[in-house]
């Protein structure tokens, strides 16, 4: 994070396009959503919070599935958010095997 605040940035141009890999670095995550293994108020509310229609008598499987259906629209990474308040974007490979996708990150605030 150091390195991209005092290194990358300052060198930037404005609106720049910034292509990050799966380095752990770069996917360090904001507002990270529950696991499997979190308690079930957590669940709920994490779905509470984003508006996502659930009861309190579903199950921790149902409120999982539901957090795993929505979850990659609300993640949010370190860099993305960093970068973003400076007005650049961030593009995100995914690999799948030997294929490289790219996905646009999206900030939620």
């Amino acid at each position: 994070m150091k390195w991209l605040q005092e290194k990358l940035i300052p060198n930037l141009e404005s609106k720049s396009v910034i292509v990050a890999d799966n380095a752990s670095y770069h996917n360090v995550q904001l507002n990270r959503h529950p696991t499997s293994n979190a308690r079930k108020g957590e669940m709920l509310l994490w779905l509470d919070k984003r508006g996502i229609r659930c009861s309190s008598d579903m199950t921790k499987a149902e409120l999982y599935d539901l957090i795993s259906m929505h979850k990659l629209q609300y993640e949010t990474f370190a860099i993305d958010r960093l970068l973003a308040d400076r007005g650049h974007t961030v593009l995100r490979l995914i690999t799948g095997g030997n294929n490289y996708l790219v996905r646009r990150s999206k900030i939620i605030f």
